[in-house]
């Protein structure tokens, strides 16, 4: 499948819609599929789980609503991705449809450009799916075959993988403005300082590295006006905001290989006292990544500019995470990361290309 083109399957119960959709699809090159009802968009998918790479639903239809669709459609395919359009976009409608896996959520009367954008958004994301997924069985099977030829394709594959990564992290770069090259920077600094605590598998420091490379990539299936938005968010807008770990583990928990890297995306807003989301883990029932990236994390995001407040000092950092230990963070990562600090600090600005212009850590 070519970057751009996909098969999207269109279900909405009425007909006026689904042949306004079909006709704007097919301007856009897709294969486009229809249903006009979720039964029969289920049978669709059923019968052949691979062939859709979007689901296109309606919210209120009759027999199923599109939300019980999501779910059924979770249970066959886990790597379909939903976009729900829906003319009564309450933030519980929201909510739900988060939960049940959607990756974005159109109001109608549709804005045939923005839904356009996040159409292809959409197809793209899948796309990378389908290539990780590839690498991995394309590595499984030549693992079984042990000859030097297949040491040297494997290199090449993990080459491969690495930008398929890479060009998921820009894509949610695109997405977030207000935060890009955040994750690059603070995969380099989780993974230095898991190293100095101790950790040396290469095994464990790569599913570290993408664990927080991938922290927000739920933050895909977050509205682009939620996840921009320059001031502080509602209530409802916040809580469509929390969902995306358990949005990001849904994307991640099924590619072959990426299962530890989905805990830590599941786990990374847990907090060591319990009072972090979505589940309220304590303590060690979290994986150690997500405690390391934690104070990674928090510490990253007050040295830097957001649209809502400016960056703290290095001095301020420091208070703020002392502050937060033994609640919001494991005391043996607070105690690595201030005995670390200057080297942290450093890969941090030279991440962001900062050291190399005369900006030094404090002292």
């Amino acid at each position: 499948m070519r970057v751009g083109s996909g098969t999207i399957l269109v279900v909405d119960d009425d007909a006026a819609v689904r042949k306004l959709l079909l006709r704007l699809l097919a301007t856009c090159h897709y294969d486009v599929l229809e249903a006009g009802s979720a039964v029969e968009a289920l049978r669709i998918i059923q019968s052949e789980p691979d062939r859709v790479d979007v689901l296109l639903a309606d919210v209120r239809m009759p027999e199923m609503d599109g939300i019980e669709l999501l779910n059924r459609v979770r249970d066959i395919n886990p790597n379909i991705i939903a976009v729900v359009i829906t003319g009564f976009a309450s933030s519980e409608t929201t909510v739900s449809a988060m939960r049940a896996g959607a990756y974005d959520l159109v109001a109608k009367p549709f804005n045939i450009h923005e839904l356009k954008i996040i159409l292809g958004r959409a197809v793209g994301t899948r796309y990378l799916v389908r290539q990780l997924a590839a690498y991995h069985l394309h590595t499984e099977e030549l693992l079984r075959e042990k000859t030097k030829a297949l040491h040297d394709v494997v290199d090449r594959l993990r080459a491969s993988y690495f930008r398929t990564m890479e060009a998921i992290v820009r894509l949610l770069d695109i997405h977030e403005t207000s935060t890009a090259a955040h994750s690059r920077r603070v995969s380099e600094v989780t993974v230095l300082l898991a190293s100095r605590m101790g950790l040396h598998s290469p095994a464990e420091l790569e599913v570290i590295r993408f664990g927080a490379l991938l922290h927000d990539i739920g933050k895909l299936g977050v509205p682009d006006a939620i996840i921009n938005k320059p001031a502080a968010l509602t209530d409802s807008e916040r809580e469509v905001v929390r969902a995306h770990p358990e949005l990001g583990y849904q994307m991640l928990r099924s590619i072959p290989g990426m299962e530890d890297i989905a805990q830590m995306v599941y786990s990374h807003h847990e907090r060591y006292d319990g009072t972090g989301y979505p589940r309220g883990l304590r303590g060690d029932q979290t994986c150690m990544g997500a405690r390391i990236f934690a104070v990674v994390d928090a510490y990253d995001a007050l040295r830097h500019d957001r649209c809502y407040r400016t960056a703290q000092t290095p001095e301020k950092v420091l208070c703020e995470i002392k502050a937060g230990r033994g609640t919001q963070f494991d005391p043996a990562v607070v105690d690595a990361f201030l005995e670390h600090f200057q080297e942290l600090e450093v890969t941090c600005l030279r991440e962001e290309g900062t050291w190399e212009a005369g900006v030094r850590p404090v002292n």
